[in-house]
Formats: structure tokens, C-alpha cells, sequence
């Protein structure tokens, strides 16, 4: 949306002959490309309105700044559908059922997860919302001691992964659909995944290998995990050297396919073996990836040919082909 304005009540204008207008330009970061340059070659004729340019010539040149995101949000319309509330800190992840298989799973109902930054065992629970009502139907308590940081659902939506800052892998299944709602069961849980903090976690979602996930951390390391096992087992560590800031499986036809981002901005992709034991392939590294901490990697569904998105910290978002 943008150019011209939309009336909210489609274009007939309201009492007094007054029309009502919603103007919702393009996002902010997108914005400050070839916008900035075309507006700042604007002139206007000097006048005894104040402006905040400097004077040339007899001519006042513009400064134009593009708006950014808080701006947007303050002076745009972004209309609410709904509001949940609970949390005792900032939400720093969360996760949903939108992408699981869920006619082989027995879950129908959408669901979402979110969990906050917290420093103790008490505040660490991760909440389960049903969108429908907007109400929290359980809290996955007792597995976590301080902030969790990632989650993610296995393909069928009835096991959660979470890991975070006290570095421990959980897995929990969550109550079937028909069950009454209650506090979901921990099933298993590793002391000491990583080393370091962990950022980021998938599930694969190849038809042999829907038990196997993976962890990465700020220790450097990938870890894929035989989750079959109580506990889940290691069985493979790939040493990526550097913080490791994001990662995400692929859809069929390609769900070997790991993509992986860092905190330096690198992208690459990985081609695992299927039983996730053989040594790991590096097939692509993106040429010209993030200046900054990548901050999210995803495939897209659907696709002959795969096809994955990133951003980062340095307010990019790139989409990338794999041939």
C-alpha cells in the first residue's frame, strides 16, 4: 500500500464531506534506498515557511529522512486484531504450528509459543496461546532457569525443542488436540548442550529423520541431536568458528538442506547425510551476505528449487537462490 490513500470506508467519505484516509507507506528500512536520493534533489522556492534545510541560491534544499520503524508505527495505521498478555519481561522468541504437517500430527488447532527474558527457574516458563481465543492454555514450566532463546516444533506439532542462555536442550510434548488443557510433560532434558549460550534450534523434516534437531550456540558449534534417545544424543558437532546466530532446516524435496547464519553475517548452507552421522558437505556460502549478526534464516516451502531468507542486524533482508 502507498501513493495514494485507501478511505477506510471505501472512498465515499464521511459526514461533513470530510474523507478519512489511511496512508501505509512501505516499511521504513525499505524506504531509505532510492527514495532519499530522488528527495534530496528536490528544490522548492523559498518562502516564509520554516524549514529545516539549508538556503542556496534563493532556493531552500530539503533534508528529507525517510521514516523509520517507530515512526511508522506511531503515525501509520497498523490495525490490532488481538492482544496477549502475561509475560513478566521482554518476549524474546517464539513459535507457531503454521508450517507443521499437521494432517500427519494431532494437532489441528493453531498454536503458539512465547517465552521472555527472565533470570530464574520461576519466570522462565513458556507460554502456550490459542490464537483463536488469545487465552493461555498452559505454561511448559520446570525445564528452563533463565532466558529461553529459541523454540521451535517438531513437523507433526506435539514436541517443542526450547534451549537458551542456562544452556539446556528440553523437549515437551504438548496435550493432543480433544485433551483437556493442562501443564504439558518435559520429556527429556540435557545439562550442558553447548558450552556457551544457546541461540537457535530446527527440527528436520525428512521423512527418516524427523527425530533428529539442531542446536547452535554461541560456542561456535552446530550440533545435531538423536532425539529418540532419552536423553537426546549428540551425534554429530560441526565447527562452524564462529558464533552461531541462526539456523533453519529445509522444506521437501530438500530437508537435509541446513542453513546457517553467524554473528559476522555470513551465510552458508549445509547438505547433512541422512542418518546425520557422515561427515558434513558445505555446498554454498552466500557471496555477499550481512555486515552485521544475522538474526534469522528460513526456507521457503513449496519449492522445485530451494529458496532461502535472511536478515540481520544491519537492517537487510536478502533472499537467496540455491541452484
Amino acid at each position: 500500500l502507498g501513493g495514494g490513500g485507501v478511505g477506510v470506508d471505501g472512498g465515499e467519505g464521511i459526514e461533513g464531506g470530510r474523507e478519512e484516509r489511511a496512508y501505509v507507506p512501505a516499511l521504513g528500512l525499505s524506504n531509505m534506498g532510492g527514495d532519499v536520493d530522488r528527495l534530496k534533489e528536490d528544490d522548492i522556492e523559498d518562502s516564509d515557511e520554516e524549514t529545516d534545510g539549508t538556503t542556496e541560491g534563493g532556493k531552500t534544499t530539503r533534508n528529507v529522512t525517510m521514516p523509520g520503524e517507530r515512526e511508522l508505527g506511531v503515525k501509520t495505521i497498523w490495525l490490532e486484531v488481538g492482544k496477549m498478555g502475561g509475560h513478566d519481561g521482554e518476549v524474546l522468541t517464539m513459535a507457531s504450528t503454521a508450517l507443521c504437517n499437521v494432517e500427519e500430527g494431532e494437532r489441528k488447532k493453531p498454536v503458539l509459543l512465547s517465552a521472555n527474558k527472565s533470570r530464574d527457574e520461576k519466570t522462565s516458563g513458556i507460554r502456550v496461546w490459542d490464537v483463536a481465543t488469545n487465552v493461555c492454555t498452559a505454561i511448559l514450566g520446570g525445564g528452563h532457569k533463565s532466558s529461553v532463546c529459541c523454540l521451535a516444533f517438531n513437523d507433526s506439532g506435539t514436541v517443542v525443542a526450547s534451549s537458551g542462555k542456562d544452556r539446556r536442550l528440553c523437549l515437551w510434548s504438548l496435550p493432543a488436540a480433544g485433551e483437556a488443557a493442562g501443564e504439558p510433560a518435559l520429556l527429556a532434558r540435557v545439562e550442558g548442550a553447548h558450552k556457551r549460550i544457546v541461540w537457535c534450534l530446527d527440527w528436520c523434516r525428512g521423512e527418516s529423520s524427523r527425530k533428529f534437531l539442531a542446536t547452535g550456540s554461541r560456542d561456535g558449534k552446530v550440533k545435531i541431536w538423536d532425539t529418540s534417545t532419552s536423553p537426546p544424543q549428540a551425534v554429530q558437532v560441526i565447527d562452524v568458528g564462529e558464533p552461531v546466530t541462526a539456523l533453519a532446516f529445509g522444506f521437501k524435496p530438500f530437508p537435509n538442506l541446513l542453513a546457517l547464519g553467524t554473528e559476522s553475517g555470513v551465510v552458508s548452507v549445509l547438505e547433512v547425510s541422512d542418518d546425520f552421522k557422515a561427515h558434513t558437505v558445505k555446498v554454498a556460502k552466500m557471496p555477499r551476505g550481512h555486515r552485521k549478526t544475522v538474526n534469522k534464516v528460513a526456507f521457503r516451502p513449496g519449492q522445485e528449487k530451494p529458496q532461502l531468507a535472511s536478515c540481520g542486524d544491519d537492517h537487510g533482508v536478502r533472499i537467496w537462490s540455491l541452484e
